[in-house]
């Protein structure tokens, strides 16, 4: 084990990156061309993380080599990534576009559930939307949102109601 710790310890320094660097600083998503980098922690399951998070590639099932996005700041020392035969790329930073979507924690208490969530891909679809990427910015942030069980809470917390007829009377 300590072997395999050296190593990568080794590969980090040898591509400029901190042992103790946060993943938020490395990888990110972008909702839509001409938005923010909104930085994201979590890995892949064969790196021994739960929170998955990686870039998948069309042509690859693995997040080993990611795509490579070369529009982004890095906040540190530049990071040098190499692809699959191990040539060197250009500077950049993981872009992630697969992984955890609905994240939940909920416990039960005396007075009933309790219970906090999020979308960490946001709820909307549409850009201009203020539902575009909240969630996301929330998820990166370590945030929660917390679920509503009661009509109390939902009554107020209800932004619009809407209402489907079948046409018929």
């Amino acid at each position: 084990m300590l072997l395999a710790l050296a190593r990568a310890s080794l590969r980090l320094q040898s591509h400029h990156v901190a042992f103790d660097a946060p993943l938020g600083d490395l990888q990110y998503v972008i909702k839509a061309t001409g938005h923010q980098a909104i930085p994201i922690s979590g890995a892949n399951s064969f790196e021994g993380v739960f929170n998955m998070s990686e870039t998948k590639h069309p042509s690859r099932s693995s997040s080993r080599f990611a795509i490579i996005d070369t529009g982004r700041e890095l906040s540190g020392s530049p990071l040098t990534l190499l692809d699959e035969k191990g040539n060197s790329t250009e500077t950049a930073a993981y872009r992630i576009n697969y992984g955890s979507s609905f994240v939940m924690a909920l416990q039960y208490t005396d007075a009933g559930p309790e219970a906090k969530m999020l979308l960490s891909y946001s709820q909307s679809h549409d850009p201009e939307s203020s539902y575009f990427d909240d969630q996301t910015k929330m998820y990166s942030e370590r945030q929660w949102r917390p679920i509503r069980f009661n009509a109390e809470e939902v009554r107020q917390n209800t932004l619009r109601r809407i209402y489907i007829s079948s046409g018929r009377e």
